[in-house]
């Protein structure tokens, strides 16, 4: 068990609250909303922004009557395109609040273009290289060859039919393998969760995942002064985990996901539902020895937590007290946090932080 207090300041990428001090682990120019030109007054001639105020309108709905200057070129008229490389009156409209929303007669972003969108501007490595050809992950998809199996209750060999129970399974997976999640409850068996040490390799990662079209749920009921549902150990590296929900780890300092920085390398971890982590501190926003991150990254030795990729997870109605929901610490290097959804928390929603004396 470790306890670790800190006072760091944080740079906040996106905050529910805005804390800057972390407990437990220690852990353009603006377009209006609304598009309408002011109307221009002078002179006794106006150009109201309503056309039934009178005098000479330009109104936005050609159906007003007056004189049109349309966005939409169907509309008829003389255009003034957004864009000034359209020209000539044609227009190809975007959607500036969702540039992965395709438009009419656009084709949308497959997950590899998606992924390669993300690690625009970054420098190339093997590991985003890998995480850019990477197959989307898909809930239902077929079972791969060389499987192994857990179940809730498991105490067999890893086949499908005499199932792992699932520390037994992280304690025997091995490079190239899939270890299968069945679905059900997963209850720990004590307040530290499930520890992944597996090593893969570069040519051959191990995938951590549910079973297709199963869903497989970690629960941790152990209360007190901290549990935990995964802790990826030294060692661990070259590891895909996806697919799998978080809930319920509730204790005065309580962890969905932690990494304790000790040279962990090229693990993705991505489209996993993690909620209700929860500090069971009486008063969470005052106990600065207490609180709850549902994915962590504490880099607190000197090899560095490198190559982690968070992506595309959804974190929620968490109780964070002074610490975050993903965060990210220390000594780490290469941590690419990508369309993560993290909302309705009560502290710091996304936070990389250092300079706190580790």
């Amino acid at each position: 068990m470790r306890k670790i207090f800190k006072i760091a300041l944080s740079v906040v990428l996106a905050s529910s609250l805005a804390f800057g001090i972390f407990g437990c682990t220690n852990n353009g120019d603006k377009k209006p909303d609304n598009g309408v030109e002011s109307g221009e007054v002078g002179g006794g001639e106006t150009k109201p922004e309503n056309p039934e105020q009178g005098g000479e309108a330009k109104p936005d709905n050609p159906e007003q009557g007056g004189e049109t200057q349309p966005d939409n070129p169907e509309q008829g008229g003389e255009t003034q395109p957004d864009n000034p490389e359209q020209g000539g009156g044609e227009t190809e409209p975007s959607n500036p609040d969702n540039p992965d929303t395709p438009e009419s007669g656009q084709t949308e972003l497959t997950y590899n273009q998606k992924m390669e969108r993300y690690f625009d501007g970054t420098a190339s490595t093997a590991f985003t290289e890998f995480v850019s050809s990477l197959a989307q992950y898909d809930y239902d998809a077929p079972v791969a060859a060389d499987a192994i199996f857990v179940s809730p209750n498991g105490n067999g060999d890893g086949t499908i039919n005499a199932p792992y129970g699932l520390q037994d399974g992280l304690d025997e997976v091995k490079a190239g393998q899939t270890l299968y999640l069945m679905g059900g409850t997963y209850n720990t068996a004590d307040a530290d969760g499930y520890f992944i040490n597996c090593k893969g390799t570069a040519a051959n990662y191990i995938t951590i995942r549910n079973y297709p079209g199963e869903k497989a749920i970690i629960e941790n009921s152990y209360r007190g002064s901290e549990s935990y549902g995964f802790q990826f150990e030294k060692g661990a590296e070259y590891i895909i985990f996806e697919g799998i929900e978080i809930r319920s780890v509730q204790s005065k300092c309580a962890y969905g996901i932690v990494f304790w920085g000790d040279g962990q390398n090229n693990v993705i971890i991505r489209n996993c539902d993690i909620h209700d982590i929860k500090t069971t501190s009486a008063n969470p926003e005052k106990d600065s020895n207490a609180g709850a991150n549902a994915i962590l990254l504490f880099g607190e030795k000197t090899a560095p937590i490198s190559d982690i990729a968070i992506i595309d997870n959804h974190c929620y109605n968490n109780v964070n007290g002074w610490s975050e929901n993903v965060s990210v610490t220390a000594n780490c290097e290469r941590v690419y946090v990508l369309g993560n959804l993290v909302e309705n928390n009560t502290n710091i929603g996304i936070d990389f932080y250092g300079n706190a004396g580790y």
